[in-house]
C-alpha cells in the first residue's frame, strides 16, 4: 500500500515538474493607446485617431486584422453607403493604403493583394471597424506604433461617427489583433467640452501738445517771419509745437482747429491761402498755418508743411490731419508763418487757436 501511494506521488510529481517547464501562450496588451477626438460635444460629427503600439516583438503582416470596437449606445455610424476609403487613414510606420471599404454592413470587402494594402470592414450596428492587411503586405517592423484614423465628419467623406445625445464617462473601446494581443481605452462625451471666453478692449485715445505758448516776436514787411516755441519768431521754417495723437479706432482720428485771425483791437492780420511756397508773399499781410504728420496719418492737402502749403479759415473749423485706421502714436509738428504790409498797424497781435482730435470708432 505505501509502496502505491508512494508511486502515485512520484507520478503526480512528475507532472507538475513536467507541466510547469511547459510555455503557456498569453494574449499580450497593446500600449500606449488612446483616441484622440476632434469633438466630444454630445451629437457632434467627431474625428477619432486611434494609436497604440504594438508589444513583444509583434508584427502586423499579411491576413493579420485589428479590430477596433466602440460602446454600440455611444456612438452611430451612418448608413454603410456613405463610407468610403477617404474616411480612413492607417499607418503602422508605414502609411498604408485604404484598398477598399465595406458596402453592406458587417461584411469583408475584397482584399486586393499589395504591399501596402489594407481594407476596412464596416460593421454600423455594432460600432466596430476591422483592418485587415491584404495578401503581399510588407509587415511592419516589430513592436510598431499604429495609427488608425477614423474620419467622423464631412471633411474628406460622407461617413460620419456621431456622439452620443447626452454627456458619457469613460465609454469604452477595445483594439484586439487577430494573434490575440488586444487593449482598451475610453473616451467621453461632453456637454461642455467648449469653453466661450469673452473680453473687451475699451476704446481709447490720447492727445497731448508739447508748447501752448507761441510767438512770432516782431514781425517784419520784408521778409517772412516763423513762430517757435521760445516766442522769439524765426527767419526760417521751424516746428512751433509737436501734438502726439495715438487710438484704436476702427477708422483713426481727425485733427481739426478753430479761431480768429491775429487781432490787436480793431486791426487783424488777413488770412492765407498759399500753395507751394515756403514764405507766401512778404510784404503782404497774411497769417497761415502748416503741418508735418509723422506715422500713420497725414496732413490735409491745403496745410501739407511738406509741400509749401499753408491755410487759415477764420472762425471756421477745419481739418489740419487725419488717420484712417488705427495708430499707436502720429506725431503732428505744427507751424505758423506771417508776412506784413508795411502799412500794417503797429499793436500787440494775438490769438487763441482750439485744437480738437475726435476719434472716429
Amino acid at each position: 500500500m505505501h509502496k502505491k501511494f508512494l508511486h502515485i506521488f512520484l507520478i503526480v510529481a512528475f507532472l507538475f515538474s513536467t507541466l510547469g517547464s511547459i510555455p503557456i501562450a498569453s494574449a499580450a496588451q497593446f500600449s500606449g493607446v488612446k483616441d484622440t477626438m476632434s469633438s466630444q460635444a454630445p451629437s457632434a460629427t467627431s474625428n477619432h485617431v486611434i494609436t497604440h503600439t504594438l508589444v513583444g516583438g509583434d508584427t502586423f503582416a499579411a491576413a493579420e486584422t485589428l479590430t477596433y470596437d466602440f460602446t454600440d449606445a455611444d456612438f452611430t455610424l451612418n448608413a454603410i453607403g456613405n463610407w468610403q476609403t477617404s474616411d480612413f487613414t492607417f499607418n503602422d510606420g508605414t502609411s498604408r493604403t485604404i484598398i477598399a471599404v465595406s458596402t453592406s454592413s458587417g461584411v469583408a470587402p475584397t482584399c486586393t493583394a499589395g504591399s501596402n494594402n489594407v481594407a476596412v470592414t464596416i460593421n454600423t450596428t455594432t460600432n466596430n471597424f476591422v483592418v485587415t492587411a491584404c495578401g503581399s503586405y510588407s509587415a511592419s517592423s516589430a513592436n510598431a506604433s499604429v495609427t488608425f484614423t477614423i474620419n467622423g465628419t464631412t471633411a474628406s467623406g460622407t461617413g460620419t461617427m456621431t456622439n452620443k445625445s447626452s454627456d458619457v464617462n469613460s465609454s469604452v473601446f477595445s483594439i484586439t489583433e487577430s494573434n490575440g494581443d488586444t487593449a482598451s481605452g475610453a473616451v467621453v462625451v461632453e456637454t461642455n467640452d467648449i469653453v466661450n471666453i469673452t473680453a473687451t478692449v475699451n476704446p481709447t485715445i490720447t492727445f497731448a501738445n508739447d508748447d501752448a505758448t507761441i510767438g512770432f516776436g516782431a514781425l517784419s514787411s520784408s521778409a517772412a517771419t516763423y513762430a517757435n516755441g521760445a516766442a522769439t519768431g524765426s527767419g526760417s521754417a521751424t516746428t512751433a509745437h509737436t501734438f502726439t495723437i495715438g487710438t484704436n479706432a476702427t477708422t483713426g482720428y481727425t485733427l481739426t482747429y478753430n479761431g480768429a485771425l491775429l487781432t490787436s483791437g480793431s486791426n487783424t492780420i488777413a488770412a492765407a491761402t498759399i500753395t507751394a511756397d515756403a514764405d507766401g508773399t512778404p510784404g503782404t499781410s497774411q497769417f497761415g498755418i502748416g503741418a508735418t504728420v509723422t506715422g500713420t496719418g497725414t496732413a490735409t492737402t491745403a496745410y501739407s508743411a511738406a509741400s509749401n502749403n499753408w491755410k487759415f479759415l477764420a472762425a471756421t473749423t477745419d481739418q489740419v490731419a487725419s488717420a484712417t485706421g488705427a495708430v499707436s502714436s502720429d506725431t503732428v509738428a505744427m507751424r505758423y508763418l506771417a508776412n506784413i504790409s508795411t502799412s500794417q498797424a503797429a499793436g500787440s497781435y494775438s490769438t487763441d487757436l482750439t485744437y480738437i482730435v475726435t476719434g472716429n470708432f
